[in-house]
């Protein structure tokens, strides 16, 4: 912040400074037109972060606890059991979108896979972001800066405190179906809001907000109506087969927080629409 604060501040001061603006905003929209402008911003933050992460896990600066769930789920999978870390609950969030690493952990058997993948993960979510906003402005230099502030946004610094967190898959796959939808690219759309469901047992919540929203869309009406059916079939799916087949009480755990509003999830949900000012 206070390198872009003294940025600012010399622009401000330089004599030049509007010549100087004309030039950066032509190369903007120069660089808006190809793929090398963003490829180059993607390759050097995801180098940028993938340094800040490896460096901060050698010098153990490490969150134990969340770090510890997400090794111990993929190391368990291979045992048989799903969403499992043997850690304070036993049995952790539902985070299947985890298990696209599976295969690759099974060779590289290390804590060190989740750090490696993490920077890289949330500096890849600039691409579609970038493809979203040159659609919308193709003849402009404001998607190379959107992605540029997305890469420097407070969010994702807090996302990089972390050594790894499974929630930053939802930059990369929301920023990706919303794409897809101003693309008009159905089949696409609808796998990746399958695979935003996947991060986690509260991505149902977003993903009928998502669909809702498309409803009041021009033309992508059935793209709402498909997103909202496949949260629905995905919600019933996960808490009536798979964590009772699983054996995990996560979301029965959960339940405890919300105990004035119900005893089940359906009943929570229920009482938070009805009563939408206590929420």
């Amino acid at each position: 912040q206070l390198f872009f604060l003294l940025s600012a501040a010399g622009i401000l001061i330089y004599p030049k400074r509007a010549d100087w603006l004309e030039r950066f905003f032509l190369f903007l929209k120069t660089a808006n037109q190809g793929w090398k402008g963003i490829a180059v911003l993607m390759l050097a933050y995801s180098l940028l972060f993938l340094w800040n992460q490896v460096t901060a896990y050698w010098s153990v600066q490490i969150n134990f606890l969340p770090f510890s769930f997400y090794d111990y789920m993929l190391h368990y999978f291979w045992l048989g059991k799903i969403n499992y870390t043997h850690l304070l609950h036993d049995f952790y969030h539902v985070n299947n979108i985890l298990y696209l690493l599976a295969p690759l952990w099974l060779l590289i058997k290390s804590p060190l896979l989740l750090v490696v993948f993490h920077g890289p993960l949330l500096a890849l979510a600039a691409l579609p972001l970038f493809l979203l906003t040159r659609r919308l402005f193709p003849e402009s230099w404001i998607p190379m800066a959107v992605s540029f502030l997305y890469l420097n946004c407070r969010y994702l610094l807090n996302l990089l405190e972390m050594d790894f967190l499974v929630e930053s898959f939802y930059p990369l796959l929301i920023f990706a179906s919303c794409y897809f939808l101003a693309a008009g690219r159905r089949i696409a759309f609808w796998i990746s809001v399958l695979l935003v469901l996947l991060v986690k047992e509260d991505a149902p919540v977003y993903m009928f907000g998502f669909g809702v929203f498309i409803l009041f869309l021009k033309d992508r009406k059935s793209y709402g109506v498909g997103a909202i059916s496949l949260t629905f079939i995905y919600w019933l799916f996960i808490s009536q087969v798979f964590l009772p087949m699983t054996g995990n009480q996560i979301l029965a755990s959960s339940s405890e927080n919300f105990k004035q509003a119900g005893s089940t999830p359906s009943a929570i949900l229920q009482f938070y629409i009805t009563h939408p000012w206590i929420a």
